[in-house]
């Protein structure tokens, strides 16, 4: 009995021991389509779809030291063998093995074709990353394409394509001030004391409903 408890004891132990988390720094070079990332690139790490640590370049080591500005550093923790990726603009750079300690690793990256998914312009060819996809402008256009098949008779059917292009611009805000004649603020003033005095049963008017609306066409007149 003693025997069985020590071992079950010492499987729980090491059952902790495997799945407790390790810090683990990593450090290098990034460079995309062959030249020095330039600065504010961002560059993260991911074991699946989870993000252990993102950072833009240049990244500081203890200390305030300041590298290139194709430098990053990522201080993370998990457990020691886990799948990790590192990213460079959202472009797959590497995957590796993680394991506790400090690593340099150069991570790389091709210039990204329009409609690439994108976080960051520098890995876009046409130089711009918009609503996270790569792009020639700071605006997008989408194309998709309906068929409809219809049919009457029977004679059979026949399909028409309709194609449908969306522009995604960014959003902005205008402001329009209206300024209304002395004529306008007259007349309004005098369709709301109208419409005060007939719903307040008061003897001020004695118009209808009909000719009070009739008062309100007259006012967008002037």
């Amino acid at each position: 009995m003693k025997r069985i408890l020590i071992t079950f004891v010492l499987v729980i132990l090491f059952a902790s021991f495997a799945s407790a988390t390790v810090p683990g720094d990593w450090k290098g070079e990034v460079t995309i389509g062959g030249s020095a990332a330039s600065a504010s690139t961002i560059v993260n790490v991911l074991t699946g779809s989870t993000e252990l640590a993102t950072t833009t370049t240049p990244s500081t080591t203890v200390g305030g030291t300041v590298f290139g500005n194709d430098f990053y550093l990522l201080a993370f923790e998990t457990t020691e063998g886990t799948a990790i990726t590192f990213k460079v603009c959202g472009v797959t750079a590497n995957t590796t093995t993680f394991s506790s300690g400090t690593h340099t690793l150069n991570l790389s990256v091709s210039k990204q074709a329009n409609g690439v998914a994108c976080t960051c312009a520098g890995v876009c060819t046409g130089g711009f990353c918009p609503y996270s996809v790569c792009a020639s402008s700071a605006t997008t256009t989408t194309t998709s394409t309906t068929t409809t098949t219809a049919s009457s008779g029977g004679g059979g059917g026949g399909t028409t394509s309709v194609t449908t292009t969306t522009s995604a611009t960014p959003t902005t805000t205008s402001t329009t001030t209206t300024t209304l004649s002395p004529e306008q603020v007259e007349a309004m003033l005098e369709i709301i004391d109208t419409i005060r005095d007939y719903y307040s049963g008061g003897s001020g008017t004695t118009l209808t409903p009909f000719e009070i609306l009739d008062l309100i066409r007259q006012f967008f007149e002037v």
